[in-house]
């Protein structure tokens, strides 16, 4: 089967939350009311809900060298597109919550990630696997 995936958030504040999410990641909008939003979150449906009573606090955990945010959503992308999203957000006023690193170095699941917080407080990941993603669900 094949499909497109889907994810709701909570957030507080549907301007603020529209910039981030258009504007900084290029994400376009779809449907939006007064009180929700879609996005075309790389290929996929996010939408957005006002809502900031049901917001999940992020939540982390030490992992390796630093804290590690356990609970969170993203996308791979190809390399080019990786670089591009980072050159990006480095040139932003958005802070890292992750710093562009490479994990598994020299392994098969080497992958190239880093993280960044929404306004609302999600931590999402972007990663890359170069332009192998066939990675992603293989063992060595």
């Amino acid at each position: 089967m094949t499909g497109m995936f889907h994810k709701s958030i909570a957030i507080r504040d549907l301007d603020e939350t529209i910039a981030f999410y258009r504007d900084l990641l290029g994400c376009k909008v779809g449907r939006k009311t007064a009180h929700w939003v879609d996005f075309n979150f790389f290929g996929h449906q996010l939408t957005a809900q006002v809502s900031p009573k049901n917001i999940i606090p992020m939540d982390t955990e030490w992992r390796g060298n630093r804290f590690f945010p356990v609970r969170h959503f993203g996308v791979i992308l190809t390399r080019t597109d990786w670089k591009q999203l980072k050159d990006k957000v480095e040139k932003s006023e958005l802070n890292w919550l992750i710093e562009p690193s490479v994990f598994y170095e020299g392994e098969h699941n080497e992958q190239e990630s880093f993280f960044v917080k929404d306004p609302n407080g999600y931590a999402i990941e972007f990663k890359t696997f170069g332009e192998q993603y066939d990675r992603v669900f293989t063992k060595n």
